[in-house]
């Protein structure tokens, strides 16, 4: 039996009747890249931001870590938000937050503060982003195929990651290191402006309560994810069990994930169900992430060292070879993010025979490390 068919055409009733119903989908697309393009710190402006705040590597790497953490843990109520606030509230709650938080990271010398505003960011990027998509999902996909929404999702999330980090290196190569975080605030002043005078308030379910919603274990959660950060990205700092802070990590760590898998066996409603542990493909799908990040690292490095050392040599001895150089970079690293993930989308509609889709993988590696 085939697919049902879906004669309604697609509709946001959230958006006012002055805003061309067409345009509605694409500007909460565009709405959901501008919340991916966000972070508190920036991987890309490292080099920047440690000479002007004298922070370590690790700390900004920290700051990284702690704002996928506030993802990461953030996810698992995302639906409930969906189901008792509005679409309008949701995404003007989390504008503002990313707003603030990207405002107040370039000024925040205490580190727990500065980890804690990312943390905080997290959680509102990813509300932001969920509430965009989820809204736009049966525009991409009426007949609600995840072959094809997640494709889409997928390039949107991963891609908007990347060009952050380009976008961040181009702009402290030209201005200062917190040029990103500014350029990332004003985008969220035009959501907010869109928000407020072009949506409203709409309820396409009741109301419901936030109860049943183990926020204690979403606390034990956190602190296990940035205990464990904390350790590896600080681990060679402090000559790892050498010293006394990483041993007392290495007691507290394991004892904060006991805690969090005794609450999670016992609990009626724990944060994180045991059964998400059985899903078929939890395993597959968290190697096929890892084996990306493991292929874009490389340029991660490329990035962060190339604007690094030109920044340390001052804009006035940069000249226009230089220049042209460090543009010729952040293209080629630009053209072959686009190629992978548009390989992965064609991938995942199945446009590609599985043994072609090797063949090209092991291609595109040969052209990633060559190109």
């Amino acid at each position: 039996m085939g697919a049902p068919e879906h004669n309604v055409p697609f509709q946001m009733p959230m958006i006012r009747e002055f805003v061309p119903a067409k345009a509605g989908p694409w500007i909460y697309l565009v709405i959901a890249v501008t919340f991916q393009l966000s972070g508190g710190v920036y991987a890309g402006t490292m080099e920047g931001m440690r000479g002007a705040t004298a922070f370590m590597r690790e700390d900004i790497m920290m700051g990284l870590y702690a704002n996928l953490a506030g993802m990461a843990v953030w996810f698992p109520v995302l639906f409930r938000m969906k189901f008792r606030f509005t679409n309008r509230t949701l995404l003007c709650a989390a504008a503002a937050g990313v707003l603030l938080c990207n405002l107040a990271a370039p000024h925040i010398t205490f580190l727990p503060l500065l980890w804690a505003v990312c943390f905080v960011e997290g959680i509102c990027k990813i509300q932001g982003t969920f509430e965009c998509m989820s809204t736009i999902q049966l525009w991409m996909t009426p007949e609600r195929d995840f072959t094809v929404f997640f494709p889409f999702l997928h390039i949107v999330i991963l891609g908007s990651m990347q060009i952050s980090g380009i976008l961040s290196a181009w702009l402290m190569y030209h201005l200062a290191w917190s040029s990103m975080n500014y350029l990332v605030a004003g985008m969220m002043v035009i959501d907010l402006l869109f928000l407020v005078c072009c949506t409203r308030h709409t309820r396409a379910v009741p109301k419901f309560p936030l109860y049943g919603i183990d926020w204690l274990g979403a606390v034990l959660w956190s602190a296990f994810l940035l205990q464990t950060a904390y350790f590896f990205c600080y681990g060679q700092f402090h000559d790892w069990l050498d010293s006394p802070v990483m041993k007392t990590l290495v007691v507290t760590a394991p004892a904060t994930l006991a805690v969090c898998i005794l609450r999670m066996l016992t609990v009626r409603h724990p944060f994180y169900e045991p059964q998400m542990w059985s899903y078929r493909h939890l395993i597959p799908v968290l190697l096929l992430i890892a084996a990306v990040e493991c292929i874009l690292a490389t340029e991660h490095v490329l990035e962060e060292t190339h604007a690094g050392m030109e920044k340390r040599q001052g804009r006035d001895s940069v000249d226009i070879r230089e220049t042209r150089t460090f543009h010729s970079l952040i293209i080629k690293i630009f053209r072959k993010k686009i190629l992978f993930y548009l390989i992965l989308y064609l991938n995942l509609r199945r446009k590609i025979p599985q043994k072609g889709f090797y063949d090209i993988i092991n291609n595109l590696l040969i052209f990633l490390q060559n190109g």
